[in-house]
């Protein structure tokens, strides 16, 4: 499993960014892969090392003219947990 170093109030957005987008509740209970998907490309959609730490990341020339390095997480941040299924 993945995991990226964020701060609390970047969890906190990205928190309310998944409630809004999928309920809990009947959303999650009914929430489908593809609406979950859909839901994380558009949640971090100016994130692109979130995308690519859980493989949604597809724009190789993007990257550079839609983020400022600074906002970018380092790649040392990003550590994998166990085995992906």
């Amino acid at each position: 499993m993945a995991s990226v170093a964020v701060t609390k109030a970047e969890h906190d957005v990205f928190t309310n960014a998944w409630r809004a987008a999928i309920p809990l509740g009947h959303g999650t209970a009914n929430a489908t892969r593809q609406q979950v998907l859909d839901a994380a490309r558009q949640i971090y959609a100016g994130h692109p090392e979130l995308l690519r730490a859980l493989g949604l990341w597809s724009c190789s020339s993007c990257e550079s003219s839609t983020m400022s390095r600074s906002r970018r997480i380092p790649e040392s941040n990003v550590s994998w947990h166990g085995s992906e299924s």
